[in-house]
C-alpha cells in the first residue's frame, strides 16, 4: 500500500523535472531567437544548386531556399555536386563549393568586423563596394583579411589554404603569423607555421565557380545510352534545357553503365563546376566517343587551354562545343558557322538554336537572333540561358518590365546564372534604382568571376545616366579573368567607352589573359596583309629623283620664286605654312592669302598657293 502511494509522488517529481528542463530549453531558445532577431539580415541566400541545407539553432538541418534570411550563428552546408551563394549584410558575396559548411558569426564588439567560420570545404569571397575587412576562422588558423577577393579551402584533416586574388590577409595561429598578398597562396596545417608561395593565375582557384553551358545533343545522348529507363527523369529535364534539374534527378548512387553515360554524367558535373571529377570520367572513355571529344573541347574553351589532338567535329554536340572553342580563339565568324552547322545536323537541338541566337544578337542582327531564339525556346522551354537572352532582346526594345520578368524567370531556373543577374541589374538602373542594380551586377561578377564584362559594368558610374565611368584603384581584373563563355548583348547600358546607339560592340566571350577584346573579329576569312607604301604609277613619266618621300606632283616644277625685292611689303615672300597641306588633302579648303601680288605682273602661283590638290 505504501509503495502504491509513493509511485504518484515519484512520477510527479519526474514530471516537474521534465517541465523545468522544457521551460529552460524554451527560455534558451527565446534568448537565441531574440539575439538573432536583433540581426535578422546577417546574410541572405541568393543561390542554391542541387543539395543545400541550413540550420538555425536549436533546430535541425533543413533544405535551404533562395531568398532565405540567415541570422547570426545560422549554418549553411552543401552536399555533393552542390553549390550555394550568400549575400552578407554589406552586399559582399560568399560562395560555397560542394561539401562545404560555414557559419556567420557576429562581431565580438560593435566596431569589429563579422567572422566567417569555415568548418570544412571551399569558399570564395567577392566584394567591390569598398575595401572590405573580414575575419575568417578555420581549424588551422585565423585570418584578418583586408581585401576584396580570395579563396579559402579547409580539408578534412583541418589543413587550410588561402589564395589571395585581390588584397592581403594576416594569418595567425599559436606557431606564428604570416602576411599573404595578392597573387600568393598560404598553406597551413593545424599546429604548424604557415608557408606561402606565388601563384601565376590565382583566379584558377575559383574554377569551380565558372559557368559551363550545355553542349550535348539530347537526341544523341538518348540514342547512345542503352538502358535509359533509370535516367528517364534526368534526360527529360536535360531535353527541356534544365541542366540543374537534370543534375538533381540523376541517381546519386548510380555508376555509369556505358561510356556514353559517363560522358553524359561528365556534362552534368561540368555544369556543377566539378571539372576534376568530369575529367576523371572522360579519361576512362575511348577517344572515338564523340561526346567525350565535345566535352574536352568545351573544357579547353572555358579554361583557355589548347586542346590535345582530337578529330574533326562530326556530330551536333561536337559542332556546338567547337563554336565555343573557336570563340575562345577569337574566330567569331567561325563560331557562328559552327553553331549553324550543329543545328543543321539536328534541327531539334534546343541548346544549338540558343547558341546561334547568342552569336547573332552579339553581332547586332536582332531579327535573326529572335528567330533562332524562338526555335530554341520551343525545343528547350526551361533553358535559363534562353530566357536571359530574351530579356536582353526585350530590354533593347525598351520593354523593361517584360525584360525583368524574363531575367527573373532565368534566375528561378538557375539562380547562379550571371547573365540573368547582369540584365536584371541593368534594367533596375534604367528604371532609376541604381543601388539595387549595382547589387545585382556585383552578384553576377561573384557568381562568374572569370567574366570581365561583369567587372567592367561594376566599375561603371551610373549616377548620371550611365555617362560617366570610374576607375577604381586596385580593381584591375586579375590574370585569367576573361569576357566569359557567352557574348555581350548590345541594347542596354553600354560598357565604359562605348556610346549608346553606336555599332554593336562585341567584347568577346572568351579572351586569353593579357589580350584585350576587340570589337572586330580577328578571323575574316582571308589573310591579313600589311598595306604597301605608296609608289608612283608606272604609266606616269619618270620625273626627277626625289630627295624625300612624298606624293608625286601633278604638274611640272614651278619657276623659281621672285626675289624679295620684286614683292611688295616688308621684303619677305608670302606663302602659306606647310601645316595647311594635310587639311587640303582632307577636303578642307586652304585659307586665302593675306597679301596679293602687285598689279600688272602676272606670276605663276607657288605650290603652296595653287588650288590643285597634291
Amino acid at each position: 500500500m505504501l509503495g502504491i502511494l509513493e509511485t504518484p509522488r515519484a512520477g510527479t517529481k519526474r514530471s516537474a523535472i521534465l517541465v523545468a528542463v522544457l521551460c529552460l530549453g524554451i527560455a534558451c531558445a527565446r534568448i537565441a531567437t531574440a539575439e538573432n532577431a536583433s540581426h535578422p539580415d546577417a546574410a541572405e541566400i541568393i543561390s542554391t544548386e542541387n543539395s543545400v541545407e541550413s540550420l538555425a539553432p536549436p533546430a535541425v538541418w533543413w533544405p535551404a531556399t533562395v531568398g532565405q534570411k540567415l541570422a547570426w550563428h545560422d549554418r549553411l552546408r552543401t552536399g555533393e555536386d552542390s553549390r550555394a551563394a550568400v549575400r552578407l549584410s554589406d552586399s559582399s558575396i560568399l560562395r560555397l563549393d560542394e561539401l562545404t559548411e560555414a557559419e556567420v558569426l557576429p562581431p565580438p564588439v560593435a566596431s569589429a568586423k563579422p567572422t566567417v567560420d569555415l568548418k570544412q570545404g571551399t569558399a570564395y569571397f567577392f566584394s567591390r563596394e569598398k575595401s572590405r575587412e573580414i575575419n575568417v576562422q578555420t581549424p588551422a588558423a585565423n585570418g584578418g583579411i583586408r581585401g576584396t577577393e580570395f579563396v579559402v579551402t579547409v580539408a578534412a584533416d583541418g589543413s587550410t589554404s588561402f589564395t589571395m586574388i585581390d588584397g592581403e590577409v594576416e594569418l595567425s595561429n599559436p606557431s606564428g603569423s604570416l602576411v599573404v598578398r595578392s597573387g600568393e597562396r598560404a598553406e597551413i596545417e593545424p599546429g604548424q607555421k604557415a608557408a606561402k608561395t606565388s601563384v601565376a593565375n590565382p583566379i584558377d582557384s575559383a574554377q569551380w565557380c565558372f559557368y559551363y553551358p550545355g553542349v550535348l545533343d539530347p537526341k544523341e545522348v538518348l540514342a547512345s545510352i542503352k538502358d535509359p529507363g533509370a535516367l528517364q527523369a534526368s534526360l527529360s529535364a536535360y531535353r527541356e534545357g534544365d541542366l540543374l534539374m537534370a543534375l538533381q534527378q540523376y541517381p546519386s548512387d548510380r555508376s555509369p553503365a556505358s561510356p556514353e553515360e559517363k560522358a553524359y554524367r561528365a556534362g552534368l558535373l561540368l555544369f556543377a563546376g566539378q571539372v576534376a571529377k568530369a575529367e576523371d570520367l572522360l579519361a576512362d572513355i575511348a577517344h572515338d566517343v564523340h561526346d567525350r571529344q565535345a566535352l574536352s573541347t568545351l573544357i579547353a574553351a572555358i579554361t583557355l587551354k589548347d586542346r590535345q589532338g582530337g578529330e574533326s567535329p562530326q556530330t551536333a554536340s561536337d559542332w556546338s562545343a567547337e563554336s565555343y572553342y573557336l570563340q575562345s580563339k577569337g574566330h567569331l565568324i567561325g563560331a557562328l558557322q559552327a553553331a549553324n552547322r550543329a543545328t543543321a545536323l539536328d534541327p531539334d537541338f534546343g541548346f544549338g538554336w540558343t547558341r546561334v541566337a547568342e552569336l547573332e544578337l552579339s553581332s547586332g542582327r536582332t531579327s535573326q537572333a529572335k528567330t533562332a531564339l524562338e526555335k530554341g525556346l520551343s525545343l528547350a522551354p526551361r533553358n535559363p540561358a534562353a530566357h536571359a537572352l530574351r530579356g536582353f532582346i526585350l530590354s533593347a526594345e525598351g520593354r523593361l518590365s517584360e525584360a525583368k520578368d524574363s531575367f527573373e524567370k532565368a534566375m528561378s531556373l538557375d539562380s547562379a546564372l550571371g547573365d540573368a543577374w547582369l540584365g536584371h541589374g541593368l534594367c533596375l538602373i534604367r528604371q532609376g534604382h541604381e543601388k539595387a542594380g549595382r547589387r545585382d551586377i556585383l552578384t553576377a561578377a561573384a557568381l562568374e568571376p572569370n567574366r570581365a564584362i561583369f567587372r567592367t559594368y561594376l566599375d561603371k558610374d551610373f549616377s548620371d545616366g550611365g555617362s560617366k565611368t570610374t576607375t577604381q584603384k586596385g580593381h584591375v581584373p586579375p590574370s585569367g579573368v576573361t569576357a566569359g563563355p557567352r557574348p555581350y548583348y548590345p541594347g542596354l547600358i553600354p560598357p565604359p567607352g562605348i556610346t549608346a546607339g553606336s555599332r554593336p560592340y562585341y567584347l568577346g566571350p572568351i579572351s586569353r589573359p593579357g589580350k584585350s577584346a576587340s570589337p572586330k573579329p580577328e578571323h575574316s576569312g582571308r589573310p591579313q596583309r600589311a598595306r604597301p607604301t605608296a609608289t608612283p604609277r608606272p604609266s606616269r613619266p619618270e620625273g626627277p629623283p626625289k630627295t624625300a618621300p612624298g606624293p608625286t606632283p601633278r604638274r611640272p616644277k614651278p619657276t623659281p620664286r621672285p626675289t624679295p625685292s620684286e614683292r611688295p611689303g616688308r621684303g619677305h615672300p608670302v606663302r602659306q605654312p606647310k601645316q595647311a597641306q594635310p587639311a587640303q588633302r582632307a577636303g578642307i579648303p586652304a585659307a586665302p592669302a593675306t597679301q596679293q601680288p602687285a598689279k600688272g605682273k602676272k606670276k605663276r602661283p607657288t605650290p603652296s598657293q595653287s588650288p590643285a590638290p597634291y
